[in-house]
């Protein structure tokens, strides 16, 4: 009976948080396409989660089949903004016209066959205080599409990993968190208990394990500032654990018990406050850090641009000093050749004079020899 009473109030719950973050987030900004997709996606998961409580409350009698259907139209549904959703965030990078197409044909054509066909959903009965389900021949169909479209859409998000800013991978990590909680959640909570026994209303806690991811990455879209998956791991963890200690606390009936029970809640909630709150001085300190760095990494930035700048400068000044350099260097050859030619033509005129000079003395000297030797001529013939 508590069990049924915590199912109540967990479907309360669920809802409202579910109606309030689809209007959080729709109206932060309703132009994106990745919060009108996620908004969607919310309210889908609402409706998913009333049919899943209705077709499971004992007292619904002949309409549990009805809304054990829809339940499962619903889920197909869903899977048409979730995979535009995972298209779209944290940024679209790449466009599938065709593939798209068949998306929506595909999750049309499951929730089709699941409101109006027994292809998946037989019938469904309560039998000695537990509700059993008749699946059809298609039922495996249908779980196996949904596990094919679930990988696609982590695949999607994985391949866009690489290409994205820190931030946006930040965005993206939070996602897969959030769709691993609600994966591991609708296996145990609505697949393998399904198969392996009565579900004694314990679908409930499945599906609103869709309300906590969509709360992680609701966060992760309005945020500008993330803090790191680490501490959210932390505090789901602690969150979790102290639920489960509560729970068992509630059911038991011992006083001794209890009070034992009692005193390890409050411990545990101590340590895992003080858990929580290590972690979240490790991430400032990180940050601090971080922001440190960055400082410093700008500053090396600013005097790498200045030495390169002056670097550049200086280099322009070689540039232009060694071509000042050279052409003094061309304007010295050519006139040292002007030169050096102007002083072989007066070295080849002085070589001319000088043969000319020469010649005329050589002469002179002969004329004077036969001068002489005509004087003695004479001479001796006037003896």
């Amino acid at each position: 009976m508590e069990l049924v009473f915590i199912n109540k109030i967990l479907t309360v719950v669920a809802n409202g948080f579910g109606i309030l973050l689809a209007g959080l987030i729709y109206f932060a900004n309703r132009r994106s396409k990745v919060n009108l997709f996620f908004s969607i996606s919310i309210i889908l998961i609402v409706f998913w989660l009333n049919f899943g409580y209705l077709a499971f409350s004992p007292i619904q009698g002949a309409y549990a089949l009805l809304w054990l259907k829809l339940n499962f139209a619903t889920v197909s549904l869903f899977f048409i903004p979730f995979y535009f959703f995972a298209l779209y965030f944290p940024k679209k990078i790449q466009s599938y016209p065709i593939f798209n197409k068949l998306v929506l044909l595909v999750f049309i054509i499951l929730g089709y066959l699941s409101a109006f066909t027994d292809f998946f959903i037989k019938d469904i009965w309560l039998k000695d205080g537990e509700i059993k389900v008749l699946f059809g021949e298609g039922i495996f169909l249908f779980y196996g599409t949904i596990s094919l479209f679930t990988f696609l859409v982590i695949y999607i998000l994985v391949r866009k990993y690489f290409f994205l800013s820190k931030k946006e991978r930040l965005k993206i990590q939070y996602f897969l968190v959030g769709a691993g909680i609600f994966a591991l959640a609708q296996l145990i909570f609505c697949v393998f208990l399904p198969f392996f026994g009565s579900f004694k209303y314990l679908q409930t806690f499945g599906t609103s394990s869709a309300i906590v991811a969509g709360g992680l990455i609701g966060y992760a879209i309005l945020k500008k500032k993330l803090f790191e998956v680490k501490v959210i791991l932390t505090e789901l963890y602690v969150f979790f654990i102290s639920i489960l200690l509560l729970l068992d606390f509630a059911f038991t009936q011992q006083s001794s018990l209890r009070l034992l029970k009692g005193i390890v809640i409050i411990t545990f909630l101590l340590f895992g406050y003080l858990l929580i709150k290590s972690t979240l001085g490790e991430i400032r300190e990180k940050e601090r850090f971080r922001k440190l760095n960055q400082k410093l990494e700008e500053k090396v930035k600013e005097r790498t641009k200045q030495l390169e700048e002056a670097k550049t400068v200086l280099e322009i000044k070689v540039r232009a000093r060694t071509r000042q350099l050279e052409e003094e260097k061309l304007l010295l050859e050519k006139k040292v050749k002007e030169r050096t030619k102007e002083l072989q033509k007066r070295i080849d005129q002085l070589e001319k004079f000088y043969r000319i000079t020469v010649g005329r003395e050589l002469k002179m000297r002969e004329l004077k020899k036969k001068i002489e030797e005509l004087e003695k001529k004479l001479k001796s013939k006037e003896d």
